[in-house]
């Protein structure tokens, strides 16, 4: 294969990605948009294909449903520098305090999507009917927690509960920040979280009790 080919084969490549990102970019908004106007149940899949200008073979095509395309857009990628960071032992050495920070930094990078990330967050929060994607949403990112705790640590038997603990600090933060209003800081909610759950865990090593016995 002559050199001119690879780039033309790669810059091709490199095109379908862009459009097919562009193709999902476009259902995204357009079912978040028909869903804010009209609620969950307001809004059908004919109606976003259409206010996106695609088929409803190409919305099945990046989709499942409705509501996984709604709150696409919450969805968590590790594939970031700032995992590479705490895949290399940083930025402190201490694997909990490196997956907060991690965590917040992925948090961050989410919340400068603006009012898309915020409404996407709020839908998650207010609509029961959203019950099920919420569970999938909270099962994928604990499941990418887990699997960078690995990374880091081969065999680290703690990565499923540090990674619950972070879980519980990101459902405090949001459930805090959907009561706080319009002008409340999701990133001041979380770290304020982060903290409440390491006072807890303080007060619970310190208090110690006794241990129950295992079932027979």
């Amino acid at each position: 294969m002559s050199e001119q080919t690879r780039v033309n084969q790669t810059g091709s490549t490199s095109l379908r990605e862009r459009k097919r990102e562009a193709t999902r970019d476009a259902l995204e908004s357009a079912a978040l948009r028909l869903t804010v106007e009209r609620g969950i149940d307001g809004a059908t899949v004919d109606e976003i294909c259409a206010a996106a200008g695609f088929s409803h073979r190409t919305f099945f095509n990046y989709f499942r449903s409705k509501e996984a395309a709604v709150l696409a857009g919450l969805t968590v990628s590790f594939d970031v520098p700032e995992a590479e960071t705490f895949l290399a032992g940083g930025p402190t050495g201490d694997v909990y305090a490196d997956l907060k920070w991690l965590v917040i930094d992925l948090v961050r990078a989410s919340a400068e999507r603006g009012e898309e990330w915020r409404d996407r967050l709020l839908l998650l929060v207010e609509h029961p009917d959203l019950m099920v994607a919420r569970r999938d949403h909270q099962l994928e990112l604990t499941r990418g927690l887990v699997e960078v705790i690995r990374l880091r640590l081969p065999g680290e038997d703690r990565a499923e509960v540090l990674a619950g603990i972070v879980m519980i600090a990101l459902a405090t933060a949001v459930r805090r920040w959907s009561e706080a209003g319009d002008d409340a800081s999701f990133d001041r909610m979380l770290l304020e979280s982060f903290d409440v759950v390491d006072d807890v865990a303080r007060t619970v090593m310190v208090g110690g009790g006794a241990v129950p016995e295992p079932l027979a």
